[in-house]
């Protein structure tokens, strides 16, 4: 399966928008790829852009944000149309991402980020696909992650706020240095379902066990199995 979804992440990743518009583009690969590959494609144009402005293009940042507002505009013209239950998902899904990528860009031009170097960009959650790996790279300031395919379904994406990038960022340098991480807070203000989202992000397979005086092994092998039924379903 993870090798199935790797070479149809590479494929989706060659056609990126050719010969078609990206919302057209979405619809035919399944939301996993999708999200992969709008990342990866997102990283190298804002890399891109930082080259383009050490060569004295002054507006290519700018332009980059006009262009990232264009494709949240025709997600939520195709959104608003008569779309299936799966292909709204998938949609809803990426526009949460781009979202996020126009907010990283605009925070960019407020600061005045103009290098790939600065720690604004290295700090970000990043996507890369490595030619001589012919494989995808996570990388995030020093950690570096290969990505793990795992298929998840098209079961929706947190919405990604400054605290959650803080949250990424802690969790990926402590498992870097092979560490573990314990988020802390309140109950139900987000540190279960951070962590999973976290997970689907690097396409890995997050089991949460609930520990307890009541716990019994037998029932949280089965919750594990109904949580991959779930998913396959939802798919």
């Amino acid at each position: 399966m993870r090798k199935t979804n790797r070479l149809i992440t590479k494929r989706a990743l060659f056609y990126y928008c050719d010969r078609k518009i990206r919302v057209d583009w979405m619809l035919d690969y399944l939301g996993m790829v999708v999200l992969a590959a709008t990342q990866i494609w997102f990283t190298w144009e804002t890399e891109d852009v930082f080259k383009r402005m050490k060569m004295g293009q002054r507006r290519a940042l700018k332009d980059f944000s006009k262009k990232l507002i264009d494709q949240i505009n025709q997600i939520v013209q195709m959104v608003r149309g008569k779309v299936t239950a799966n292909v709204m998902k998938k949609l809803e899904t990426v526009l949460i991402l781009d979202v996020h990528a126009k907010d990283i860009i605009e925070h960019f031009i407020r600061d005045s980020i103009l290098s790939a170097d600065e720690f604004e960009w290295e700090s970000q959650l990043r996507f890369y696909w490595v030619r001589a790996l012919d494989d995808v790279k996570l990388r995030q300031v020093s950690a570096e992650f290969e990505y793990g395919y795992e298929y998840f379904g098209m079961n929706g994406r947190l919405v990604i706020t400054p605290l959650t990038d803080r949250i990424y960022l802690t969790l990926t340098q402590a498992l870097s240095l092979y560490l573990g991480g314990a988020p802390a807070g309140p109950a139900g203000t987000g540190k279960t379902e951070t962590t999973k989202d976290l997970a689907k992000a690097m396409g890995l397979l997050c089991v949460v066990t609930n520990c307890g005086e009541s716990m019994d092994y037998k029932v949280s092998y089965l919750n594990v199995g109904q949580e991959i039924v779930r998913t396959l379903r939802g798919s």
